[in-house]
């Protein structure tokens, strides 16, 4: 029974998601959604002297090198994860998790994320963080890795 009540949230949840992204997503916005109020990924931030403000300023203007698939992609999966931080009141970490779980059970995904599209966001949005620690909180440009 508990798990048809986690299937049904995490159905609703992906109807938020495909609802609240689209090509007119504002990267800044679906960043600072992503990561504010997250004590963990603002104590890091903190240590290489950046805030959400300016990371999510590199993360629009890094997302600007990418192809427009890739693009699509770490936006999408981006909004899906600010989506279930708010609804649920959990980390990133956690909300990443929850996709990670969806990802491997293939019978009941409701995200519409697929392995590669979390791949390629995380990626990214750990590439950003990596260039922004070795820059003493400075952008630079993001290698893909």
């Amino acid at each position: 029974m508990a798990h048809i009540k986690i299937l049904t949230t995490l159905g609703a949840l992906s109807l938020i998601g495909a609802c609240s992204t689209g090509e007119a997503s504002d990267p800044t916005a679906t960043c600072t959604a992503l990561l504010a109020g997250d004590p963990e990924v603002e104590g890091d931030l903190t240590e290489v002297g950046a805030s959400v403000e300016s990371y999510c300023a590199c993360y629009a203007t890094n997302l600007e090198t990418l192809g427009d698939e890739a693009q699509t992609t770490v936006l999408k999966v981006s909004q899906i994860i600010a989506d279930i931080r708010a609804e649920r009141g959990v980390d990133v970490e956690d909300a990443a998790s929850l996709i990670e779980v969806d990802v491997e059970d293939t019978d009941a995904a409701s995200f519409a994320v697929t392995q590669a599209e979390l791949e390629t966001t995380g990626r990214f949005v750990d590439g950003v963080r990596r260039t922004m620690r070795a820059n003493d909180g400075q952008c630079a440009p993001v290698e893909m890795r």
